[in-house]
């Protein structure tokens, strides 16, 4: 490692061995490199936190398979320079990625916090015998899952809002306790707004899980 000029570190998602490894990384790589983390579910703050050029940490998450799926995530740490970010953004794009920045780290990152929000509810689709576990598979994949494909979800809702685009889209949509758009209003002018659950812990059913938050810092998930 004594000549690389970009480190991509897939090692298990475990939390020490994961500070372990950076740390000796990080002596190991000349100090303008950039040593970049596979990691799922751990932020950079805490891989990067033994770190002596912490600056040219930073997490690069692909999703599995890496090569067909052209995504990663791309986030920097607490002590990571914002110059890093750029270079590794360039960089994955320059080999036929398509990188995205997060704003600011969160535990599971943003694709496998969509991935755990959906299945909780083809979980409790199951649960509750609406369909077997195929035609579930089958309904994610033949359907939602082609037209992603394609358009995000927010394009999709703003398309089929029609003249009014997503406001009225979400005027429209049937939600539990009233229109989406009005749950929103109230969220956000909750006490709680500072740290309130995501919509997948308010849509919550009895029975499932009810907590938003990812798994637990040492997960071992490889679906990302």
């Amino acid at each position: 490692m004594a000549d690389a000029d970009f480190v991509q570190e897939s090692a298990p998602d475990l939390r020490e061995l994961k500070i372990k490894l950076f740390s000796e990384m990080d002596k190991a790589t000349p100090a303008d490199s950039i040593i970049a983390s596979s990691s799922a579910g751990l932020t950079m703050s805490v891989l990067q936190s033994a770190c002596d050029h912490p600056e040219r940490c930073v997490i690069g998450h692909p999703l599995n398979p890496p090569h067909i799926i052209p995504l990663v995530e791309v986030v920097g740490g607490a002590k990571t320079s914002p110059e890093v970010v750029q270079q590794a953004m360039s960089f994955y794009a320059s080999i036929g990625k398509k990188p995205i920045q997060l704003r600011k780290e969160v535990v599971g990152h943003v694709t496998n916090r969509l991935q755990a929000a959906l299945y909780r509810e083809v979980a409790y689709l199951i649960e509750q015998d609406v369909l077997d576990v195929a035609a579930a598979d089958a309904a994610v994949c033949w359907g939602p899952g082609l037209r992603w494909g394609v358009m995000g979800p927010n394009l999709l809702f703003h398309l089929g809002g029609g003249t009014g685009g997503i406001q009225r889209f979400m005027e429209r949509l049937p939600a539990p306790d009233g229109p989406m758009v009005e749950r929103s209003r109230q969220a956000s002018n909750s006490p709680r707004n500072s740290n309130r659950p995501s919509s997948t812990e308010r849509w919550s059913r009895p029975g499932t899980v009810q907590s938003s938050s990812w798994p637990a810092s040492e997960t071992r998930c490889c679906s990302g």
